[in-house]
């Protein structure tokens, strides 16, 4: 659609996710790595719509397409495990 605004508003529209989603937590240390870097380098026994860094952490949230999410996932050659997530209260 490419509407970026509505009037004088800002707008940003997404998809959201499936209510069978799974959504959960791995810890990438290198923080140099952008979200489509380590898209394009994660293997994973289910398929992955969303990789999320949180903020400037260590943190990076992955929504795959059903749940359960796997127990680990694959960057590179480095096996990492899969965190449940939590959202903020």
């Amino acid at each position: 659609m490419g509407l970026t605004r509505l009037l004088s508003t800002p707008v940003c529209a997404f998809l959201p996710s499936s209510k069978q989603a799974a959504v959960g937590v791995v810890n990438v240390p290198d923080k140099s790595l952008t979200d489509a870097i380590l898209a394009q380098h994660l293997r994973s026994g289910v398929s992955v719509t969303s990789v999320k860094r949180l903020g400037d952490t260590e943190c990076v949230k992955l929504a795959f397409v059903a749940g359960p999410a796997p127990k680990f996932v694959h960057i590179g050659s480095t096996k990492l495990p899969v965190h449940p997530y939590r959202a903020r209260p």
